[in-house]
């Protein structure tokens, strides 16, 4: 941040944003929440009654098809349910409670224990040590970047962090977790709530065979989590953006260790969570909202905007690899970016070099 970033608060943020903006209105998250259900089940029918009667090779191609648009539905359910979990999706607390366990329990994800670690994730944004997310990890930590990003491509980063594999080894699936003392009983319902959905699968397996239930469901799944992981990793890593410790984090920079991104027509199901920034700055903003917020946003505040529009891909690929080989922060520091490590190894190389061929 330049000094007149500085100068910038919170409160001038939200000062500089229309009220109406923060206002939810429960029938309009419903009808998006109704629309997402029943795309999600046409596409469902129409694998049940009209795959079969299909010839090779549309008939691969009708199945690849349906793994990637259901786990984009998938994708576009969990963050309604996100919605839930911010008291966005409506004024009523039951309401946003009711639909956020439904929809997470539906996703094998218990709702309060992802509500408290994900607002803990809001609390610490950008903090090099405290930070739930991806991001940049201290040289004496235990945490292997190069197996977390082996675990990213392969699919399994997201279940592993669900079950505390992961930088602070939270077990979503637990609720005698110390993190989660204060709200044991309410832990325990969406466990019950995600064991009910086990059990609903077991059924459904026993009934109409597992091959069915992997098809139509598991690899959907698994699908949605590569999003999980690619779109959340996106959204709080760029060579720009920077992470602070406790000496130099404050909330406003934490909040600007995020970063907006291009995702073309994704967005019909990604409901504008690539538009992270003001999400950051106010989670209690409705999804439907947050594209005019943050033109308001860009508008009066410029300096503080992080935008890319590099392919999604790409810039995952390039981000992982700085991740990987790059995001290695020294006991001592206490503000790091990919970009002055990357650059920095690089002069450091040259010197290095510089300095073998002077002697030879």
């Amino acid at each position: 941040m330049d000094s007149k970033q500085e100068k910038v608060t919170l409160q001038d943020i939200r000062r500089a944003m229309p009220k109406k903006y923060f206002e939810c209105n429960t029938l309009t998250s419903i009808s998006y929440f109704l629309v997402n259900l029943a795309l999600s089940l046409v596409l469902l029918l129409v694998a049940i009654y009209y795959f079969e009667s299909l010839s090779s090779p549309f008939f691969e191609i009708a199945w690849l098809s349906y793994f990637f648009l259901q786990g984009k539905c998938f994708w576009g359910l969990f963050l309604l349910g996100h919605d839930c979990g911010h008291k966005a999706f409506s004024k009523n607390r039951l309401i946003n409670d009711g639909v956020g366990l439904l929809v997470h329990s539906f996703l094998l994800l218990p709702y309060e224990q992802w509500k408290f670690t994900h607002r803990n994730h809001h609390r610490y944004c950008g903090h090099i040590d405290k930070d739930e997310g991806y991001g940049p990890v201290r040289e004496s930590s235990k945490v292997s970047r190069k197996a977390s990003a082996l675990l990213a491509l392969s699919g399994f980063a997201y279940w592993c962090y669900l079950v505390g594999i992961s930088r602070h080894g939270i077990n979503h699936y637990s609720y005698t977790d110390p993190l989660f003392k204060s709200r044991k009983s309410k832990m325990k319902i969406s466990l019950l709530a995600v064991m009910c959905m086990f059990l609903f699968l077991a059924v459904l397996s026993f009934q109409y065979g597992v091959v069915n239930v992997l098809l139509y469901y598991v690899i959907p799944l698994q699908v949605y989590s590569y999003y999980f992981i690619i779109i959340t990793f996106l959204q709080h890593n760029d060579e720009k953006l920077v992470w602070h410790s406790d000496k130099e984090w404050t909330p406003l920079k934490g909040s600007l260790t995020t970063i907006d991104r291009n995702i073309s027509w994704w967005n019909i199901f990604c409901h504008h969570i690539n538009l992270h920034q003001v999400h950051h700055f106010y989670p209690s903003i409705p999804h439907y909202r947050l594209a005019p917020a943050t033109k308001v946003f860009r508008k009066k505040l410029p300096l503080l905007v992080n935008t890319a529009s590099e392919a999604t891909l790409v810039s995952y690929a390039k981000n992982l690899w700085n991740y990987t080989f790059v995001g290695k922060v020294k006991s001592n520091q206490h503000s790091f970016s990919y970009h002055s490590a990357k650059y920095s190894s690089l002069e450091s190389n040259v010197i290095s070099e510089s300095s073998h061929n002077f002697k030879s």
